[in-house]
């Protein structure tokens, strides 16, 4: 008797631990997105993400993917600034839905390097 009380009570305490858990899910939204070549649509890896939030900032490093994602945001207005070496950076202001994600791709553009040529007479 008292081992099925016990396992009641573990389960009663998992159903309420796993409600809460979901009820914090419900207040709350993500951004997630790729950084990708202008053109080419190649993936940016090592691309620096940073969503100002009115919380502070959450930084992110995209993988060799481009994808970054940023959980449990406060749904809201929010401004992403993007950039990688070798790539010209950008920002945008867009929303963090909520109980949803929004999905936001950022299209970086190289760098042109001019080149020079010097002739010597």
């Amino acid at each position: 008797m008292n081992r099925v009380l016990s396992r009641l009570g573990l389960t009663a305490v998992a159903i309420v631990a796993g409600s809460a858990l979901t009820a914090q899910d419900a207040q709350t939204g993500a951004l997630s997105g790729t950084v990708k070549e202008t053109g080419s649509n190649k993936p940016i890896a090592g691309a620096r993400v940073v969503v100002h939030t009115p919380r502070g900032d959450r930084n992110a490093v995209t993988g060799t993917d481009g994808a970054f994602r940023f959980p449990q945001l406060i749904p809201g207005p929010v401004t992403v600034d993007v950039s990688a070496d070798g790539y010209m950076g950008g920002s945008l202001a867009t929303r963090v839905p909520l109980g949803s994600t929004n999905v936001t791709d950022f299209p970086l553009a190289p760098i042109s390097v001019a080149t020079t040529t010097v002739v010597v007479v």
